[in-house]
């Protein structure tokens, strides 16, 4: 019996370090996956001279995100501006799985925005779901996989900007500083790519905004994100937030939104991947 026991335990002791090699090639792996995903992120720099001020929250869930946030430009018209593109996107799943469909977005994005030139939001929208449901072979399959989208095309003028907003389940808020007030503009029930509300198409919102407004666009992730008596953040409670930190800058905003985050989450764990994007015109 205690050669059986010396047996089995140098037996284990050998399966626990081939576990532990075996771990770290797949986490090694998705690390070298990490530095791949955030190549087809947008560099900082070039959102620096592009929008002026923003501010950035992007924590995935694990080392590779199901989120992505993507951005384009196209020249307008002669005389009229050019067009920023900015997007925060939401892939079915997280991890690994949401990883892969992040490259599959990204890479569409840029297909139908700078070289297909579909410029209106609504637009760009619909040919994303249906080259999810074309790239998936979700016609033949039992796919469904997807993604859901906060879009918006930001075209400057002397007073401020248009924003052309489409949203595939995600909404915009709005903050319009001379009406001190914050508001939601809902996406579409519609999603990018599966099955669900096909019959339904992408509707496009235009508003005019003034220099000193500021947008929001934002994934599930933060409203999803659930306390230790398993009740989560809400919509609600994200705008009445937003509303409440107006006057401060947007670098002092995210330090905001970080800690109502860090203090509601506590010890749990994270629920899903987090992105936000906050834009003053």
């Amino acid at each position: 019996q205690r050669n059986q026991l010396v047996t089995t335990k140098n037996q284990l002791a050998g399966t626990v370090v081939e576990i532990a090699s075996k771990n770290k090639k797949i986490t090694d792996s998705i690390r070298y996956a990490q530095t791949i995903q955030a190549a087809i992120l947008p560099n900082q720099e070039l959102l620096i001279s592009k929008l002026n001020e923003y501010f950035l929250i992007f924590e995935p869930k694990d080392i590779v995100s199901g989120d992505f946030y993507w951005f384009a430009e196209a020249k307008g018209e002669q005389g009229a501006a050019d067009k920023l593109f900015i997007a925060v996107v939401d892939c079915t799943g997280h991890g690994v799985p949401g990883a892969f469909m992040s490259m599959i977005g990204s890479r569409l994005l840029n297909e139908i925005v700078n070289e297909k030139n579909i410029h209106e939001t609504d637009a760009i929208l619909e040919a994303l779901h249906l080259g999810i449901r074309e790239a998936l072979h979700q016609e033949q399959t039992d796919n469904t996989d997807g993604m859901d989208i906060c879009l918006c095309k930001i075209e400057k003028n002397n007073l401020g900007a248009d924003i052309s907003f489409t949203g595939a389940k995600n909404p915009l808020y709005i903050h319009q500083e001379d009406k001190a007030d914050l508001f939601r503009i809902r996406g579409d029930k519609k999603t990018i790519g599966g099955n669900h509300y096909q019959h339904l198409s992408f509707t496009q919102t235009n508003i005019n905004l003034r220099k000193g407004d500021t947008i929001y666009l934002t994934t599930d992730g933060f409203v999803d994100q659930n306390n230790k008596q398993r009740k989560k953040y809400s919509t609600k409670r994200l705008t009445l937030l937003l509303k409440e930190i107006q006057n401060d800058s947007l670098l002092e905003q995210k330090e905001r939104l970080e800690l109502e985050l860090n203090a509601w989450q506590g010890e749990e764990k994270q629920r899903d991947d987090i992105t936000i994007i906050g834009i003053k015109i």
